[in-house]
């Protein structure tokens, strides 16, 4: 006799299955539309921002550049502060 409960539900899990990846499909463009208006809605137009939390263009290029910097400068601080 063959097992009819595994032929009847392998259509039933794969279309919940269906269900579940679009559901998270819609989440996920629902939250990026969410982060993406907020970004927007505070951001003056013609201006450029950069990083998280959004901040000018120039600033964020020259904070990105110093964070290679900072052991070196940590130490020259430390140093200075030794005197």
């Amino acid at each position: 006799m063959p097992n009819v409960t595994s032929v009847t539900a392998q259509p039933i899990i794969k279309n919940n299955l269906n269900k579940v990846s679009i559901a998270i499909g819609l989440l996920i463009v629902g939250i990026a539309a969410v982060i993406l208006y907020r970004l927007l809605q505070d951001i003056e137009p013609g201006k450029v921002v950069s990083g998280s939390p959004s901040m000018d263009n120039k600033l964020w290029l020259r904070s990105t550049a110093l964070i290679k910097r900072l052991p070196e400068l940590l130490k020259r601080i430390e140093a200075l502060e030794k005197k």
